[in-house]
């Protein structure tokens, strides 16, 4: 009688509580997924824009302007991504602009696969433009020697790109994604070469 009364009481309880004797002891608590959690699959693309200020051999300064860049790839796990990406900068000054940018494979490394901080670099090809606004002479058949006397010049040469940054995510798929990155492109004896530094904010879709 006693182990009956138990049982009944048992049995009134788990009802009142909304679970059925039969799979309170199997009961699973499954957790929706929320903007805070940083899983990550399949492709991903990257946009951002900035500040960065560049600085060469020779200069005594460093120069400010308007950097950017897109990015693009896969997802290997939740620590690393890979792709590809653009990143430039331009400074605009009276009647000369100077221009630099870079293609590179990526990666991306994310220490701790359920966290937003990640590493990113890769080394790629650069360019380098300089341009006097009024010296509109820029023939391809011009030697490179008379467009760097006549008001212009561009170099072709190796890049590198290392960096790091943030995902704050504001949905399931989307981040906001602060930024900090350093490029270095290589130049010859017509324009020396540039390094970067850059920051800024852009938007990531997992």
């Amino acid at each position: 009688m006693k182990r009956f009364f138990v049982t009944l009481f048992s049995t009134l309880l788990l009802v009142g509580l909304g679970q059925s004797p039969l799979t309170a002891q199997n009961a699973v608590v499954v957790a929706s997924p929320s903007p805070s959690d940083h899983n990550r699959e399949g492709l991903w693309f990257n946009i951002g824009v900035g500040y960065g200020t560049s600085g060469c051999g020779p200069c005594t300064e460093r120069d400010g302007g308007l950097s950017g860049g897109l990015s693009a790839g896969t997802t290997l796990s939740d620590n690393v991504l890979i792709g590809g990406g653009l990143t430039g900068w331009r400074k605009s000054s009276g009647a000369v602009t100077v221009a630099a940018g870079l293609l590179t494979p990526l990666v991306r490394v994310y220490p701790s696969g359920t966290e937003g901080f990640f590493l990113t670099g890769g080394v790629g090809v650069g360019w380098i433009d300089f341009t006097l606004s009024n010296q509109l002479n820029r023939s391809p058949t011009r030697s490179r020697a008379w467009q760097w006397a006549h008001g212009s010049a561009n170099q072709v040469g190796y890049a590198g790109l290392a960096g790091l940054g943030y995902d704050f995510r504001v949905g399931n798929n989307a981040s906001l994604t602060p930024f900090l990155n350093g490029f270095y492109i290589n130049g010859d004896e017509n324009l020396a070469s540039i390094n970067v530094v850059q920051f800024g904010v852009g938007a990531t879709v997992h």
